[in-house]
């Protein structure tokens, strides 16, 4: 195991905990970062991008192939960082380096890239398989082990059966590159609509039999499920060829259950390099692809009456293909392609609960939004008539064909009833699959909900989760105080928590997932903090009795909430200097730009530890440390060139130490030495070189998704590093939200629309429909 890996707290693509926490606890424990000295990965790729808001990012791409390459989102300032990692430099040296090239003091940020880097296998010096032992003495019999790998499967674990990037570029190269013309674009979206309105008359009019093949419905029901596989596949083929246009690789493709239908993938992580318009075209290629396909089968159908049946057939799989994919309820390419136009990450997540939020009258209301607020609550309207109008376009098939099937079916003795069971489950698949796993997570709940309702067992586990926060350094008696009266709580995904400027609710203590703060009037997709396990939300507002300083938003968390006033209590009165000092600290600091990056709590950590100087005139400023600073609270400081500082001017860190003055004193100077390393530890009293253990929140789930066709949680383009929004464009959220009304306008028009139309009597007439009396041949079915 490598220093690097243990910053991570974890072991190469596995995550802390799950098989041994008390193990990468010690290790952590036992480090020293002031020791540390990490180096970059020969061989990582870096492109520079820019994102709409013209805020200039770096994406990183580790040396690995076969599809376990991981990728990483970084500040130019912090892929600088990156670059000086040699051997050389030690973390507490980093940390000095990146406060010349941001001008800020950010301790705690600098151990996230490195940790970050260490996680996604960008640092030298890459360990062993650390968990392999642990999981070789807890390996399970072969039955189980079985169980577990076919669940895995059903619930989607992706199954690579081959390297398709020569295929891919051999296509792309032998024609596939002029679908990408001007154009043939236009050529082939003139295909789509006209094969959209021969599709819907010849629905309309009950000519074409979608479940019937040759007078069989177990053909048509093998003929709509081959069918159904090869519009998977044209539907993958279309994101590898726009993959390939954005000049990257497809190095998997493979075989996966998805929703419990039988699915094909293709690995289109690698554009994640190419920028945004690239993720956009390669995740609309795969639905445009079907929408394309189908409209030319409809054409051929009409020119050619002997392929009809079968166009038909084949342009209903690629049509429910597309609508299926285009929800942007669901994870899928919808979804993909709105997250990528908007470039905002939790997209989903955010946008449903506050929906779930309104209808149960819950804050925040609309009035109390920000822009980037407005325009997910604006995406979650979208899902929500998506939706609507999902479920009257299934109610007109049922109606129009799925119907007239089961009666056929059903009609035809017990064989056939049994295909009917199994068309049902197969069209019903995704539903089944849904509940399932909602029924799984409400039993899983309440079990949860009753061991922790026995205060006594459950005790040991809530004193667990304070030792491993900041907390943890309280004395144990009150520490079991605070366990007593804690209360576990389980938000939804994407939930808002905490309101900026509003009275903290409850300290909160990270368990798993992660916590995300940002500040009301933000730049959309911007993050100031990223909070993982063992991270403190609310102990700055606990302590001073001031509100909230940032709306904090769940991701897949669980949390621990201890009530602030016992939390004051615990830690007692403040460390450092006297009320009259800390006064004159706390606004020194506010005025310091170089300190405007860091937590409510790192700037009282840093009090804590600070101590001011007077100078006379003339006297030499001397840095006391290699890693101290020094904020000037008033007078004026000249250096060696000639140049002039005055308040709230940061001198150092230098990350050496410095036999010569740094400055001198052309006044009376009055200053506050500071610590480079600062965080919740010093505000709890510990001494800083422990301050850095706090290990930052890990960006996870950086390479290819092992289930699923997507990524599931993390988006690395995405996922903005922590910190202080840098300037953006504020006229490109407005035109966002303009056109999201406009989407809403247009989706609740198709909602009524569509639900009207349900309302007119379909192809099998008005007397079929009342007597319920199809026969089964019936071309409707």
């Amino acid at each position: 195991m490598s220093v690097w890996e243990a910053l991570a707290g974890r072991a190469p693509g596995r995550p802390a905990g799950p098989a041994d926490p008390g193990l990468w606890a010690a290790v952590v424990e036992r480090l020293n970062p002031a020791r540390a000295k990490p180096v970059l990965r020969l061989g990582i790729e870096a492109v520079e991008l820019i994102n709409v808001r013209d805020v200039p990012y770096v994406m990183l791409r580790s040396p690995d192939d076969r599809g376990g390459a991981c990728y990483l989102r970084l500040s130019p300032e912090e892929w600088q960082l990156a670059q000086l990692m040699d051997g050389t430099r030690t973390v507490a040296r980093l940390v000095a380096d990146f406060a010349r090239l941001s001008g800020r003091l950010a301790p705690e940020q600098v151990t996230r890239v490195v940790a970050d880097l260490a996680g996604n296998r960008m640092l030298a010096e890459l360990p062993l398989d650390a968990f392999r032992p642990l999981d070789a003495i807890a390996r399970r019999p072969l039955p189980l082990r079985f169980g577990r790998a076919l669940l895995a499967v059903v619930r989607g674990r992706r199954m690579v059966l081959a390297n398709i990037d020569p295929l891919v570029t051999f296509l792309y190269r032998a024609g596939g590159r002029v679908l990408f013309t001007r154009p043939a674009a236009f050529v082939l979206a003139m295909v789509s609509v006209l094969g959209l309105v021969l599709f819907g008359w010849t629905w309309w009019r009950g000519e074409q039999a979608v479940f019937l093949t040759g007078g069989s419905y177990a053909a048509g029901a093998a003929v709509l499920l081959a069918l159904n596989v090869l519009a998977l596949a044209c539907h993958e083929l279309g994101h590898a060829l726009a993959t390939k246009h954005a000049g990257r690789r497809v190095p998997a493709a493979g075989f996966l259950v998805y929703f419990g239908i039988p699915s094909i993938f293709v690995d289109t992580t690698d554009v994640w390099m190419a920028g945004r318009r690239a993720r956009m075209l390669t995740t609309a290629s795969g639905p445009a692809a079907g929408l394309i396909l189908a409209g030319l089968a409809q054409i051929v159908g009409l020119l050619v009456p002997e392929a009809a049946p079968w166009a038909f057939k084949l342009a209903f799989a690629w049509y429910l293909n597309a609508l299926f994919n285009l929800n942007p309820f669901l994870a899928l390419d919808g979804y993909y392609f709105l997250m990528d136009w908007l470039e905002i990450a939790n997209l989903r997540a955010r946008g449903l609960a506050y929906v779930v939020a309104r209808l149960r009258r819950r804050p925040p209301s609309w009035g109390q939004l920000d822009r980037e607020g407005r325009i997910i609550a604006l995406y979650g309207t979208l899902a929500v008539l998506w939706l609507v109008i999902a479920v009257n376009l299934g109610w007109r098939i049922w109606t129009d064909r799925v119907e007239g099937l089961i009666t056929g079916l059903w009609r035809s003795g017990w064989p056939a009833r049994l295909l009917l069971f199994a068309v049902v489950v197969g069209l019903a698949a995704p539903l089944v699959y849904l509940l399932t796993g909602w029924l799984g997570r409400l039993w899983r709940q309440a079990r949860r909900r009753a061991a922790e309702r026995r205060v006594a067992t459950d005790l040991p586990r809530r004193l667990d989760v304070l030792r491993s926060s900041a907390l943890g350094r309280l004395p144990l008696d009150r520490l079991t105080h605070l366990a007593t009266h804690a209360t576990w709580v389980h938000p939804r995904t994407g939930q808002q928590l905490v309101f900026a400027d509003a009275a903290q609710p409850a300290v909160f203590v990270v368990v798993d997932g992660a916590m995300e703060g940002r500040r009301p009037g933000d730049p959309a997709g911007t993050v100031r903090e990223r909070l993982g396990p063992g991270g403190v939300i609310g102990l700055a507002a606990a302590v001073t009795g001031s509100p909230a300083t940032l709306a904090w938003h769940t991701a897949g968390t669980t949390l621990l909430a201890v009530p602030p006033a016992l939390v004051a209590a615990a830690v007692g009165r403040l460390p450092g200097p006297p009320p009259a000092d800390r006064a004159e600290a706390e606004s020194l600091f506010a005025d310091t730009p170089a300190l405007d990056g860091l937590a409510a709590e790192e700037k009282i950590g840093l009090i804590a530890q600070a101590r001011p100087t007077a100078l006379e005139p003339g006297a030499p400023v001397i840095l006391p440390a290699a890693h101290a600073a020094l904020v000037i609270a008033t007078g004026v400081v000249v250096l060696p060139d000639g140049t002039e500082l005055r308040r709230g001017t940061m001198i150092g860190p230098m990350g050496h130490t410095m036999d010569e003055p740094v400055a001198y004193a052309r006044t009376h100077v009055r200053l506050w030495t500071v610590p480079a390393v600062s965080g919740l530890p010093l505000l709890l009293g510990a001494s800083p070189a422990g301050a850095a253990a706090e290990a930052a929140p890990i960006v996870r789930g950086q390479a290819a998704p092992a289930a699923g066709v997507h990524p599931a949680a993390d988006y690395p383009p995405l996922a903005s590093p922590p910190g202080p929004p840098p300037p953006a464009d504020e006229e490109v959220d407005r035109r966002f939200e303009r056109r999201l009304w406009w989407l809403v306008l247009l989706f609740l028009l198709l909602a009524i629309g569509t639900g009207v139309a349900n309302l007119i009597p379909g192809p099998r007439g008005p007397r079929c429909r009342a007597t319920r009396r199809c026969s089964p041949p019936s071309a409707a079915a």
